[in-house]
């Protein structure tokens, strides 16, 4: 019986510090690449921004999102595990959408609403 409780006890902390730490936020929005800024030497405590992406004709898995993601989405150094080798890659990989009208996808946080954040950047047809 005490086994049981401490394993309940266990998987439930284990799903708080899941849920409190964002690992279910994120999800999948598709479009076309609208507009690229970088504003790396912009960069100040009170604006983060480091690269900001705009979508046209975005699809979003999670629709309800949308109005919460209502500007462009970031792409920062440390914010959501993105290195600046990250960055920098999706940079690159946008430019290059943005110059041939390719499909991308991106996996963004709601967090830092109403400019997400983006984990993962994809080009291509999905």
């Amino acid at each position: 019986m005490r086994n049981r409780l401490m394993r309940q006890l266990v998987l439930s902390l284990l799903c708080c510090f899941l849920l409190n730490t964002g690992a279910f936020a994120n999800q999948w929005v598709y479009g076309t690449v609208s507009s690229l800024e970088d504003y790396g030497s912009f960069t100040v405590d009170s604006n983060p921004f480091e690269v900001l992406v705009g979508l046209n004709a975005s699809n979003w898995v999670n629709p309800a999102d949308a109005p919460i993601c209502n500007q462009r989405f970031r792409i920062v150094v440390g914010l959501q595990n993105v290195t600046a080798d990250m960055k920098n890659r999706f940079f690159a990989l946008l430019l290059s959408a943005y110059h041939t009208g390719a499909s991308v996808r991106l996996f963004y946080s709601t967090a830092g609403a109403p400019y997400c954040q983006v984990q993962i950047a994809s080009i291509g047809n999905f």
